[in-house]
């Protein structure tokens, strides 16, 4: 028989010898809480991470923030159940005021207690944070028309399905507006296409602060076209913000000799649907139905009594609320 075979019997470390071994080769907060949660061994490694030594740690216990103590009375409760648990990122506060995220793993020390490993996540936690922004930035720019900022096509032809299915649904009208800038090919030749593109982001950008619901929708159609989905809006409502939005475009005072007023002024077009009538028609209805601003104000100052579809809109130049 070889030397020194069996080994002697040896007792397993206590938790005590054991994370004294830990604070000798470990980074992490360590932190040792008894049957009763009250904590009673530190490592070394809480002045680093909070400026606290030990002792001072021991006193007054993990400085948890308010918000996160349910999910570390989780996090303790599944250790003293002998679950393991996944990495539970909690903030805490430091000595000197400041609050860090520390990712807390817990685990039973085999006599009612737990034992507590944390890393500091601070870093992680803001390159995540980082991460998820420029992801949702990434996520509104493929629902946004870059020149215009306005909700691009595809995300008004999301929220058109949608909001037909909640009219259909709710017995509830549904408009919208197709506008263009009258002769606005004329001026684009006139001032070049630079100049253009400004004058239609100044335009798109009056339009959507015209719109007074949350639930209304100002997105770019094609070349130089705006939609305006309006839910819950029957043909008077939609003629009363089409109005409001001519006259707030004719603010601008956009020169442009090639139309009547001398301005850059709205084609308009109106169309609404009743619940049942299929979405698709809704804005090939609307474009039939565009008149240009001149014309407008020669109206005969009536909406159409069609039952739905387009309506040419009258009474529109006028600068009286209706």
């Amino acid at each position: 028989m070889a030397r020194g075979w069996p080994p002697p019997a040896q007792e397993a470390p206590s938790a005590e010898e054991t994370l004294t071994l830990w604070d000798r080769h470990a980074d992490n907060l360590i932190l040792w809480l008894d049957a009763n949660l009250r904590p009673r061994r530190a490592s070394s490694a809480s002045q680093a991470l909070l400026g606290l030594p030990p002792q001072a740690l021991l006193a007054q216990g993990l400085p948890v923030a308010p918000q996160d103590i349910p999910a570390l009375q989780a996090l303790l409760a599944s250790a003293r159940s002998h679950r393991v648990t996944a990495p539970t990122r909690l903030r805490v506060r430091q000595h000197n005021g400041g609050l860090i995220w520390l990712d807390i793993r817990a685990a039973s020390d085999g006599r009612g207690g737990a034992v507590l490993t944390a890393r500091d996540a601070t870093a992680l936690h803001r390159a995540e944070a980082q991460l998820a922004a420029a992801r949702q930035q990434i996520a509104a720019m493929g629902l946004t028309d870059p020149l215009t900022g306005l909700a691009n096509l595809r995300r008004f032809n999301e929220a058109l399905a949608q909001e037909h299915r909640r009219a259909s649904r709710d017995a509830q009208p549904l408009s919208l507006l197709a506008l263009v800038p009258d002769q606005f090919a004329a001026y684009c030749d006139r001032f070049g296409h630079v100049q253009g593109e400004a004058a239609l982001r100044r335009i798109a950008q009056t339009v959507a602060a015209t719109l007074q619901r949350p639930a209304d929708l100002a997105a770019r159609g094609d070349a130089e076209e705006l939609l305006i989905l309006l839910p819950n809006t029957n043909a008077l409502g939609g003629t009363i913000v089409a109005g409001r939005i001519r006259r707030a475009v004719r603010a601008l005072h956009i020169a442009h000799a090639g139309t009547p007023a001398g301005i850059l002024s709205l084609a308009v077009g109106l169309a609404w649907i009743d619940p049942g009538t299929p979405p698709e028609a809704l804005i090939s209805a609307a474009r039939a139905a565009r008149r240009p601003d001149s014309e407008a104000r020669s109206g005969e100052g009536r909406i159409s009594d069609q039952p739905r579809g387009a309506v040419p809109l009258a009474l529109l130049a006028s600068d009286e609320p209706l």
